[in-house]
């Protein structure tokens, strides 16, 4: 009877180890992906809230570390590499009238490149002291390199206002 016990829990414990064994890898996997996707967010917040707080060296942080970088304008003016990118954004950045409000419409995260669409309402004034308001589509894609996710492409594309 001792043996027969004994037996049946070696069976069972020999079972549960098969199992845990098999499936390993897709706990890993599992969490993997999670860690993924926790990296790919705290970027894209890292990157947003530098946006916010005009904070240039953390923006940089979050982009291409190469010149592989594009970014286009609402109107369609296409500017690419590094260098060119920054040079426009520090322009921007120490801009203080314009305001920057966006909601989240898409986020599309795969294992190497990653997405966000925003909505974006865009106050500032002209050189003339006028309102600027403009509404578009903010596209950020993303892409993991061995030090994390780095924004390789920024598209703006202008929405027309409503009649």
């Amino acid at each position: 009877m001792i043996l027969f016990a004994l037996r049946r829990k070696f069976i069972v414990c020999f079972i549960a180890s098969i199992i845990l064994v098999c499936t390993y890898p897709l706990l890993a996997q599992t969490h993997i992906n999670s860690a993924q996707h926790t990296s790919f967010l705290t970027t894209l917040q890292k990157h947003l809230r530098a946006i916010e707080q005009r904070d240039f060296r953390a923006y940089s942080e979050t982009i291409a570390k190469d010149d592989n970088i594009h970014l286009i304008l609402p109107r369609g003016e296409h500017i690419e590499g590094k260098e060119q990118y920054l040079k426009v954004i520090r322009e921007w950045f120490s801009e203080q009238d314009w305001k920057f409000v966006y909601s989240l419409q898409a986020i599309n995260e795969t294992r190497f490149l990653s997405s966000v669409l925003l909505k974006v309402h865009y106050t500032d004034k002209k050189a003339d002291g006028q309102p600027l308001v403009m509404d578009y589509y903010l596209l950020l894609i993303f892409k993991k390199d061995k030090n994390g996710w780095r924004l390789v492409h920024d598209q703006n594309t202008l929405i027309p206002p409503s009649p």
